[in-house]
């Protein structure tokens, strides 16, 4: 699929990254989502990026989102 050849292209892409995200909490895997956001944060995207995405509301109270929302 799209997002896999994209991650395979470039693995360390932060937008593509974030992406992964996104896909990840459509699907409500917490898990998979919370590590590509440590990732995507990672690699240059920023905590706004993040918090202002209304995708990962239900991470909100999630101790591991919290952390990475206050890194930059």
């Amino acid at each position: 699929d799209y997002l896999q050849r994209a991650l395979a292209q470039a693995p360390k892409d932060a937008d593509v990254q974030f992406k992964a995200a996104l896909v990840n909490a459509q699907f409500g895997d917490r898990e998979k989502t919370l590590d590509w956001l440590k990732r995507a944060v990672a690699a240059g995207t920023s905590a706004a990026t993040v918090r202002d995405n209304p995708m990962f509301d239900s991470l909100r109270q999630d101790p591991r989102y919290q952390q990475l929302v206050q890194k930059k």
